[in-house]
């Protein structure tokens, strides 16, 4: 019936404008009047299954897989994943049309991600790939490549390659990050190492070089280098992040001996001087987030036999002097899973509260995932996925829909990668389009999406992530100008619903407001 959409439209335009007129002058000459009882609109209740919009399976996919930036400048974020049979790197992105490209692939030979940073701070970001390369006599060598990227287009060939190996001096088993440590608008690139050899001489301890950027960003020699005098147990974890009082990202290194701060500062120097804290905590993994929207660090440890902890930013203990072991946590999680992961903000349109997941062989191959809030998580999942992740990366918005997105991936089996989308879940791939209606506000045409309409018993309304003025209040009125349904928006859903079973049908007016009580959009629900 592909002639039926557009006739009623117009009816449900026509019923519209008709419906607006009619409550506008009832409101101009008499008090407004409520029905005998008034629904309420709700946020979608339970937990809600990621929804996968991109997976790519077979070939080793999802040994690595990477967080790009808008390479295309189409307002969506590109991703990367790693095939590890084919040893390539392939770049991916979705269009307006939601079609899947590839953009580019190069050969690699580490499982090392991608990454990409701004270091000369003029804005032009620098993507960098790792490749690794056994020797029989000095182990393996780490090297990494930075393209250019210019119109869009990723050069062909590295303008500079720096190496794991200089005269004399040799890292061994190498990480790498890129953060503005200094505050000053261009990145750093942070290398960790689990050990280095000087002269033939090995030193166990690991060590973090920087490399300062700025107009002169250069990668022959570090700005700071900081050995750390402790044997390190083979393992060297570094995490960057805002976790004191102050703007600056502080560093997080965690290894089988201990755990030490070092408080980050606009004089990197300082920080190879001396170990500002040293906790004393050995053996659990380690991310740091912003669970609680307070811009600050939280603390998830997650420990084989003893489920997960969390440190919240926002408790008022002092970072300086608390201990960040189990029983100083805030949130603590018996059993549940050994694995945790940071999904980043999935179910926040304003982009302050991350959400992260836990899985582990008593979770039956399911992800649990918990959103954070003011007071961060509570013990209740929120969304859940089957795709058992290994790996994740969060993502801007890749579909377009103002949301962000997750990257995961598994290179068990024949391995696999898959996004999963951020933000509610529109069924346009299983219901008819006339079914769906989405109501533009400023350049959007898609910014609230109202389903089913004409409705039997339940209305969905969502909204996209990305909205200058966010639906906080909901209103519903019969032609007679009574109010029979209303509600306020969760930011944490980016859904509700209208249980409308129970309402005649005919012509019902949904108004929907900002937080400061000013009309973003109306519509016409048709009950049957």
């Amino acid at each position: 019936m592909p002639e039926l959409s557009p006739f009623l439209g117009r009816v449900r335009w026509s019923v519209h404008r008709l419906l607006v007129t009619a409550l506008l002058l009832a409101s101009s000459t008499a008090t407004p009047v409520r029905s005998q009882t008034v629904d309420s609109i709700k946020a979608r209740p339970g937990a809600v299954a990621l929804r996968s919009i991109f997976s790519l399976r077979g070939n080793g996919a999802g040994a690595a897989v990477a967080s790009l930036w808008d390479l295309n400048e189409d307002g969506r974020v590109e991703f990367a994943v790693m095939e590890l049979s084919t040893e390539r790197w392939k770049i991916f992105g979705i269009d307006s049309a939601h079609v899947v490209r590839q953009l580019w692939q190069r050969q690699s030979w580490s499982p090392a991600p991608l990454f990409h940073g701004d270091f000369r701070g003029d804005g032009s970001r620098m993507l960098v790939q790792v490749r690794e390369r056994d020797t029989a006599i000095l182990g393996t060598l780490f090297y990494l490549d930075f393209f250019a990227v210019d119109s869009s287009r990723i050069a062909d060939a590295p303008s500079m390659t720096w190496t794991s190996r200089s005269p004399g001096i040799r890292l061994i088993a190498c990480t790498f990050q890129v953060a503005d440590l200094d505050l000053d608008g261009s990145d750093e690139l942070i290398v960790a190492s689990v050990a280095s050899n000087r002269d033939g001489v090995s030193h166990r301890g690991g060590e973090i070089w920087i490399y300062r950027g700025g107009p002169d960003f250069q990668i022959d020699t570090p700005s700071v280098v900081i050995r750390d005098s402790i044997h390190n147990g083979s393992d060297y974890d570094l995490h960057i992040g805002r976790v004191d009082a102050d703007e600056y990202p502080d560093l997080v290194c965690v290894t089988r001996i201990d755990t030490r701060i070092r408080w980050g500062g606009r004089d990197m120097a300082r920080l190879d001087r001396q170990v500002d804290r040293s906790l004393g905590l050995v053996g659990p993994f380690l991310h740091l987030l912003d669970a609680d929207g307070d811009r600050r660090a939280d603390w998830l440890w997650s420990a084989e036999d003893v489920g997960f902890s969390l440190h919240l930013s926002s408790t008022g203990k002092n970072p300086r002097t608390r201990a960040f072991d189990r029983i100083d946590a805030d949130r603590r999680f018996l059993g549940g899973g050994t694995n945790t992961f940071v999904l980043g903000p999935l179910n926040d349109s304003a982009n302050r509260f991350e959400m992260f997941g836990v899985n582990s062989a008593r979770t039956d191959g399911i992800d649990y995932d918990f959103s954070g809030g003011a007071d961060g998580p509570d013990a209740v999942y929120d969304a859940w996925n089957t795709g058992y992740m290994k790996i994740s990366t969060p993502l801007g918005d890749v579909d377009g829909n103002g949301w962000r997105d997750l990257l995961c991936g598994n290179s068990d089996g024949q391995g696999s990668a898959t996004v999963f989308a951020g933000g509610p879940y529109i069924p346009r791939d299983s219901m008819p389009v006339s079914a769906i209606q989405d109501i533009a506000v400023g350049s959007h045409r898609d910014a609230i999406t109202i389903w089913p309409n004409p409705a039997h018993d339940v209305v969905h309304i969502a909204w996209r992530g990305d909205l200058s003025r966010m639906p906080a209040r909901f209103a519903v009125h019969d032609l007679l100008g009574r109010l029979v349904a209303h509600g306020n928006a969760d930011v944490m859903r980016g859904e509700v619903l209208w249980n409308c079973d129970q309402r005649p049908a005919g012509a019902y007016l949904l108004s929907i407001y900002d937080a400061r009580s000013a009309i973003i959009a109306t519509a016409t629900i048709i009950k049957r």
